[in-house]
């Protein structure tokens, strides 16, 4: 009874282990319908399947008071810097004033296009519960990566 006691909590977290990786899988493959956000500061509007048809889509969720948003802001510069034939990078915030936006892009240095989910709408109806959150679309409109960190590459 002793040795199965010693090896029930080793076993019980790779089944856990294996059902996370299981459903993040999962996560990372369901196809995004077409939308549209407005383009902050601007009159644009940023629609899904125009920008599709030149490449990836890197989403990055975020908001001017979420630290872990500040921190990964040099590793996705990195990677826009590096991928920018391959793949679209936006910067999609969540339900901040306009006046708390142009603030925190100023002092960031943010070099790509930030799209405006004022109230929340696309972040609610597509799970998007907590912040950092980034997501890389294909040109198919499926996910291929969706995660709280920055993909390491693309």
């Amino acid at each position: 009874m002793e040795l199965i006691m010693r090896f029930v909590p080793t076993a019980f977290a790779t089944l856990i282990g294996s059902l996370l990786l299981v459903l993040s899988f999962s996560a990372q493959t369901r196809q995004i319908e077409n939308f549209s956000l407005p383009v902050f500061d601007s009159e644009a509007r940023f629609e899904l399947n125009n920008e599709l048809k030149s490449g990836l889509v890197v989403l990055n969720f975020w908001a001017s008071w979420c630290t872990a948003c500040i921190k990964e802001i040099p590793e996705l510069e990195a990677l826009k810097s590096k991928y920018s034939k391959k793949a679209n990078f936006f910067a999609v915030n969540a339900g901040d004033k306009a006046s708390y936006i142009k603030r925190f892009t100023k002092k960031h240095g943010f070099t790509y296009t930030v799209l405006h989910d004022k109230d929340k709408s696309f972040c609610k109806s597509n799970e998007i519960l907590e912040l950092p959150r980034t997501i890389v679309i294909d040109q198919a409109g499926k996910t291929i990566y969706d995660s709280n960190v920055p993909p390491k590459s693309l």
